[in-house]
């Protein structure tokens, strides 16, 4: 919390209860456009693949994509 270190998940539980600053405002939940093109990737690898029938993936699972 001094600015030396990334914030850990209990630095924004304290700032969430003193600040009254929602855990979704502190946390980032987007996916990198970068990372966004390595799952789409490695999904694509993995539907080519036997495995992909044994995933029980739904739209929502992969609705960022």
């Amino acid at each position: 919390m001094n600015g030396n270190h990334p914030f850990r998940f209990k630095d924004l539980i304290i700032i969430n209860r003193i600040f009254g600053i929602t855990l979704e405002s502190l946390i980032p939940t987007m996916i990198p456009q970068l990372e966004q093109r390595r799952l789409k990737e490695t999904l694509a690898k993995i539907k080519k693949s036997s495995f992909h029938s044994k995933l029980k993936l739904t739209k929502n699972d992969l609705a960022f994509l």
